[in-house]
Parts: structure tokens; C-alpha cells; sequence
């Protein structure tokens, strides 16, 4: 439920983070987007980071711990072979 700032490395960063809605993707390493990230994100008014608390919460809620759980199970199944 919180204004995120993540780097595109982040393998969940496409389905938690849209692009001024909640937040911000930057290029990993990238110092001066996370500048530019970190000052955009300290000159948001109060409402404004409400607002995009609020879309962290809805995007996150398409996530259930059970639909973590199945998609794990089906992540570890479809490895299993490589992990042998």
C-alpha cells in the first residue's frame, strides 16, 4: 500500500508497479533516474501519494495468498525436472 519506486531487474515490477499510477520503474543502476524518481516522489503533495498508496493496494489485491500458492506450486512443477 505504498508509492514504490522499483528497478526493471525487479522480476514482479510489471504487475506492482504502472508507471506514475503507483509509482516508478527505473533502469537498474541508473543513478540518475533514481534522482529523478526519489525527487518526483518528495515533491508529491499528500494526496497525491495517497492516491498512488491506494493503486499499490488495488494492484496487489489481484493477489490472493492462494493464487501465490498455486503459482508457486505450478512454478516448482514445471522445475522440478531442472532440480533433479
Amino acid at each position: 500500500g505504498l508509492p514504490l519506486i522499483v528497478t526493471d531487474g525487479v522480476g514482479a515490477a510489471p504487475h506492482f508497479v504502472q508507471d506514475g499510477y503507483n509509482g516508478w520503474t527505473i533502469a537498474a543502476g541508473s543513478i540518475d533516474e533514481l534522482s529523478s524518481a526519489l525527487t518526483r516522489m518528495a515533491a508529491s503533495s499528500k494526496a497525491r501519494l495517497g492516491e498512488m498508496s491506494d493503486g499499490s493496494r488495488a494492484l496487489a489485491s489481484r493477489l490472493s495468498p492462494a493464487i501465490w500458492a498455486r503459482n508457486l506450486h505450478d512454478e516448482l512443477a514445471r522445475r522440478a525436472p531442472e532440480i533433479s
